[in-house]
């Protein structure tokens, strides 16, 4: 509750200046719409515009087991009725929600698409009515009455080729020229090496090869001046016998059996048993972290859900593209979820993962 009369205290007394030339003009009380560039803002529209579609009938959709109202995209939003005078009705709540909340809309903006059947009258939104049009663009992606999408697809189509061309002459680089890499099943072309941010992995199918790789990096540093933390660096021999030292920049390279980056563990054995153990760990330790909001009645049951689906499981299968994501190998983290999940008032028991295939 302070925190509550905190943010009002803040937010109901805002001041507005306008910089002329070197100097201020004295602040004047900012007294319409949403004060732009503060933190409350945005959290006071999700109130408003998460309440939007309460009481919207909106259309059945084959497979679902109830009506779809709308469509949200961020402050925008598509409405959706199985006839003229459903989407009046709608319309009408829009407005009565809207002056509730002193929200304003700019109907110039919208569109109203008549999928099929005619229409007898204009729909008005808080008194202004809402232009007709066969076709409606947003966010660059196309929309028509006739529910005809060739025309959307040819413009995908068309923006992925002109990206490509963008990136063309990032992509065709090599993480350094000439880097051999490793062949990897059904790949034409081999890959030499992986990157994160300002951090890489190289790959050799030898150590003669890895070699020659790691000369070539100390030429491309030295050309541009560029420093290498060899101490950070980590050298894995997945499989056979190493004869000498890999030498970087005159800096041996640390041996090891086991790397960690960014908390995911690596060895030369290929197991991720440790892995899968560790992103258990961290996957229970969240959810005690959170228990104490999530235990709670008043939380929505949509919003824990939303938690496990967005926090806890990306924690918990986080690296899960090295084992494979089978079911057999994650048992350990679901059983963590569904047993911490449990614990939730109003929440059901989660089903298997059904959705990962076995590798």
């Amino acid at each position: 509750m302070k925190f509550q009369v905190c943010e009002w205290g803040q937010y109901r007394t805002p001041k507005i200046a306008v910089r002329i030339g070197d100097g201020f003009p004295k602040p004047t009380d900012y007294l319409c719409g949403m004060r732009q560039g503060y933190s409350a803002s945005p959290i006071l529209f999700d109130f408003y515009i998460n309440g939007l579609f309460k009481g919207i009938q909106g259309v059945y959709v084959p497979g679902l087991t109830s009506r779809v109202p709308g469509l949200l995209f961020k402050d925008d939003s598509v409405l959706l009725a199985e006839s003229e005078a459903d989407m009046k009705i709608e319309l009408n709540k829009i407005t009565d929600l809207s002056n509730t909340w002193e929200m304003t809309v700019n109907s110039s903006k919208c569109g109203e698409i008549k999928v099929a059947g005619h229409q007898s009258s204009d729909l008005i939104l808080k008194d202004q009515n809402i232009p007709k049009t066969d076709q409606y663009t947003y966010l660059d992606y196309i929309m028509n009455n006739k529910w005809d999408f060739s025309r959307a697809i040819k413009n995908n189509k068309l923006k992925a080729k002109k990206t490509f061309y963008a990136a063309y002459s990032f992509l065709k680089r090599r993480i350094v020229p000439g880097i051999q890499g490793v062949y990897v099943p059904g790949l034409t072309s081999r890959v030499p090496g992986l990157l994160f941010k300002d951090d890489s992995v190289l790959l050799a199918e030898s150590e003669a090869d890895m070699k020659i790789e790691l000369n070539k990096i100390t030429d491309l540093s030295n050309t541009w001046e560029m420093t290498v933390n060899s101490s950070k660096c980590g050298e894995i021999k997945v499989a056979g016998h190493q004869s000498s030292d890999l030498i970087l920049k005159d800096q041996n390279i640390p041996k090891t059996d086991q790397y960690t980056y960014l908390d995911y563990i690596m060895n030369n054995k290929w197991d991720f048993s440790r892995a899968i153990k560790n992103n258990k760990l961290k996957a229970k330790k969240t959810f005690y972290a959170a228990y104490s909001f999530l235990k709670r009645r008043i939380v929505p049951v949509s919003l824990k859900i939303k938690f496990i689906n967005s926090v806890l499981m990306p924690i918990g299968c986080y690296g899960g593209e090295t084992f494979g994501m089978s079911i057999a190998k994650v048992k350990p983290i679901q059983a963590e979820i569904i047993k911490r999940s449990e614990w939730l008032p109003m929440l059901v028991i989660l089903p298997p993962w059904n959705g990962f295939e076995p590798s």
